[in-house]
């Protein structure tokens, strides 16, 4: 059965988020401390730690996506199917 929540996600339509100046900075400190524990560990082990991590980090984004979608689904359904109380 075709994920078509997962194929949105994965597709162009899909784009991510705006960077922030304090999004920019941590990332800044985030390789300056992967630079140092590459120097301690070796460059294969921080390849293999950065490569799972990723994985984890991209089904829990797909899950939240998911999740944001079906409330949002969720909310358009509750505006179509609720009685308005206004008088147009």
């Amino acid at each position: 059965m075709t994920d078509i929540l997962k194929e949105l996600f994965e597709s162009p339509y899909y784009c991510g988020y705006d960077r922030t100046e304090e999004l920019t900075e941590l990332e800044k400190k985030l390789s300056s401390l992967w630079e140092q524990v590459t120097r301690l560990v070796g460059l294969d082990l921080v390849d293999e730690i950065y490569n799972t991590e990723a994985e984890i980090a991209n089904i829990k984004n797909l899950q939240w996506y998911k999740e944001g979608f079906h409330l949002g689904a969720m909310l358009m359904l509750e505006l179509l199917y609720t009685p308005s109380k206004s008088s147009f």
